[in-house]
């Protein structure tokens, strides 16, 4: 390097342009990109004659090609070209035609220092590309080297554990390059963070504080808006819920308003799935009303539905009705039909199930039924559902319930039994003292009856 560098410039200090070529080649051959950058910008003409060069450097220094398009129109090429391609393309698609095989021949061609740089970020293009198998491959050229990977291929790694579904080994090797304080831990704690919040686990407060310092460092690097996104995620994940809506209204300042737009659902659905009851109303009754386009349809179906089942409904109902399309999905209209019948509203309640077949469905049914006054309705439909008890009480308050409860009912078998006893056929002239034995025996009947009813409702009470 030191011999060419100061073949550079002649005499009159004008760059040399077969200088300026072979340095810039001798950067590349030892992955310095961003020298190879600075080499080639010496000599224009050089620059405008070697653009793969120029490509090739933004590879080892970006993962991609910036602005260049020269190699990526080789990803189908039977050489080692594709392998370049690939590198070169900032994203593929399935509909793309690739040689995978050209591509992993050529890495393994590489030299050993060029296989540890390149062979992460091939991996990384074929996960884009949903081959993982490829992916792996392109890993296992460093797994048959003798040094341990660096930090860029357990990121790498970790990456396609997450693809092919392994969380928990993909999270230990993100811990570890989070840990290992390198150049990929900043890019490990984005991806950590968000794994965390695909699975649904929190997040502790330190791992917070992490993303709170990698936000500061980066906040003028092209990272920044990603480790601000992710600190504010980490906030709500460790339950620090007022730090992360502060956090989020200083970055809606800057964000575009789709990227605001889907952090706020995601802290609401962070907020509506972990927090406490106490704390959800808190900064629920803070946040509403929703307007139709602030959140995800999921998230604000989960939302009114946690709002209606700690008793507020008329607020349920309003986040709900503030997106008309909830009301044509199934979940949606039975997600209204118990909010209707919390408003007392069992007409509406029927209405919104219209044509909704299922249990779920005939259920909700069922209570509309009881809570409009139709007992006998309610009372078959429950016993469908056989839900014997509900069915029995709704049967007792109908006018039919002689012929709706079975006698074998324990609680109100016998009044059944009696009101349903033909009456005695005796002339009323003769057997005064008979009938009026007959008559003391049944009012002993009925009130051992009514004894035993009082003591089975008392025994259900106390066993629900």
């Amino acid at each position: 390097v030191g011999a060419v560098r100061s073949e550079l410039y002649g005499e009159f200090d004008r760059a040399n342009p077969e200088a300026v070529l072979k340095l810039a080649r001798i950067y590349l051959f030892f992955g310095f990109g961003a020298e190879a950058m600075a080499t080639l910008r010496l000599d224009s003409d050089v620059m405008q004659k070697h653009t793969e060069l120029q490509e090739m450097a933004e590879i080892f220094e970006f993962g991609q090609s910036i602005k260049g398009k020269l190699l990526a129109s080789f990803v189908e090429c039977n050489s080692s070209a594709a392998f370049w391609g690939i590198l070169a393309s900032p994203s593929l698609r399935s509909q793309d035609s690739v040689d995978i095989d050209a591509a992993l021949l050529a890495l393994n061609a590489l030299p050993l220092h060029l296989r540890r740089i390149l062979a992460p970020e091939l991996s990384r293009k074929f996960l884009l590309y949903a081959e993982k198998a490829s992916a792996d491959l392109a890993l296992r050229t460093l797994d048959r080297l003798s040094e341990e990977p660096d930090m860029n291929a357990n990121l790498a790694r970790a990456n396609l554990d997450l693809a092919q579904g392994e969380a928990d080994i993909a999270e230990k090797r993100l811990e570890e390059v989070v840990d290992s304080n390198s150049m990929q831990s900043a890019l490990a704690l984005v991806t950590l963070i968000d794994s965390e919040m695909a699975s649904g686990r929190n997040i502790d407060k330190e791992t917070a504080q992490l993303a709170e310092a990698y936000s500061l460092e980066f906040r003028d690097h092209e990272l920044g808006a990603e480790m601000r996104r992710v600190h504010i995620i980490a906030l709500a994940k460790s339950g620090q819920y007022d730090a992360a809506f502060d956090a989020l209204d200083a970055f809606s300042a800057s964000a575009g308003d789709e990227t605001s737009r889907l952090l706020w659902s995601s802290l609401v659905s962070i907020l509506t799935e972990n927090a406490q009851d106490a704390v959800f109303l808190r900064h629920a009754f803070a946040l509403l009303p929703f307007d139709n386009d602030t959140l995800e349809r999921t998230v604000r179906f989960d939302f009114s539905s946690r709002l209606n089942a700690l008793g507020f409904a008329s607020e349920s109902l309003a986040t709900l009705s503030a997106d008309e399309g909830l009301f044509q999905t199934e979940a949606g209209r039975l997600l209204r039909a118990r909010v209707a019948l919390n408003l007392n509203q069992p007409e509406a309640a029927a209405a919104a199930l219209f044509e909704i077949q299922g249990e779920q469905a005939d259920a909700l049914r069922a209570m509309a039924s009881e809570l409009a006054g139709r007992r006998s309705e309610a009372s078959e439909a429950f016993r469908t559902l056989n839900d014997d008890t509900s069915a029995n009480e709704n049967a007792w308050l109908s006018d039919d319930w002689q012929e709706l409860i079975p006698q074998e009912n324990q609680v109100f078998g016998a009044f059944v039994a009696a009101a349903n006893a033909p009456a005695p056929e005796t002339d009323v002239t003769e057997g005064l003292l008979s009938r009026t034995e007959t008559a003391l025996s049944e009012s002993a009947s009925t009130r051992t009856a009514i004894v035993d009813a009082l003591n089975g409702v008392a025994q259900q009470s106390n066993n629900p």
